[in-house]
């Protein structure tokens, strides 16, 4: 029997090496990925949640529709759906995560607006309704 030469083993060895590293390394970038995606999901729910807060209690009743443009910014339709303005929410097309970002933000901002217009006096309890008078200082 013959035996292998030494440099077809390690050939072997460096093929096989390289293999299990770069399906690591692809791995490691999905679950990356993974990662990020689930942040930015995770921060944009968030962010829709303050934002819808903010904007109830200083009694502005929006919701929001998105839309898809280059650049732009949040504007009124002039429409309505109930009491609720209807105003447009842009996300810029071909940015990844972008889409879905935005997508989960308007979820979260149309749902929290929705549940404290049926439930305010839950929201509504801490706001200050008027500033209170400082005490005069001699």
């Amino acid at each position: 029997m013959k035996r292998p030469k030494p440099i077809a083993i390690l050939v072997v060895i460096l093929v096989a090496t390289n293999s299990i590293t770069a399906m690591l390394c692809i791995k490691a970038y999905t679950w990356d990925q993974m990662g990020l995606r689930t942040e930015l999901r995770t921060q944009a729910t968030s962010n829709g949640a303050m934002w819808a807060m903010n904007d109830f209690r200083t009694g502005q009743l929006r919701r929001l529709r998105l839309v898809a443009v280059n650049n732009g910014t949040i504007q009124n339709t002039g429409q309505h759906y109930g009491p609720f303005e209807i105003w447009t929410w842009p996300y810029v097309e071909g940015l990844p995560g972008s889409q879905e970002a935005n997508e989960h933000f308007v979820a979260m901002y149309n749902g929290k607006m929705k549940y404290m217009y049926e439930h305010p006096d839950d929201f509504l309890k801490n706001v200050v309704k008027q500033l209170p008078k400082l005490p005069e200082h001699d």
